[in-house]
């Protein structure tokens, strides 16, 4: 499994570029990377629950986050939106 952004994951990120909340993001992702992994472990466990409400990206979010790379590529998709 490699850590890559799915179609929603860009979408979401072209709604906070729009909304100008990038640099928001990247602080709080920043400030808070050793705890992305716990974070995607979270939204790993709620995810089914998530999926009977109706949202059905927690599950590529938690990957995401829970990949030893995906914080990065993160930060980079939303460095790169900021431009």
């Amino acid at each position: 499994m490699s850590a890559e952004l799915t179609p929603a994951m860009r979408r979401t990120i072209e709604t906070l570029a729009q909304r100008r909340m990038i640099a928001s993001v990247l602080l709080f992702l920043s400030g808070h990377r050793p705890l992305l992994f716990f974070a995607g472990q979270g939204l790993a466990l709620t995810a089914p629950l998530a999926g009977l409400l109706g949202s059905s990206t927690l599950d590529d979010w938690a990957d995401l986050l829970s990949h030893p790379d995906g914080p990065v590529v993160l930060h980079d998709a939303l460095a790169e939106a900021e431009q």
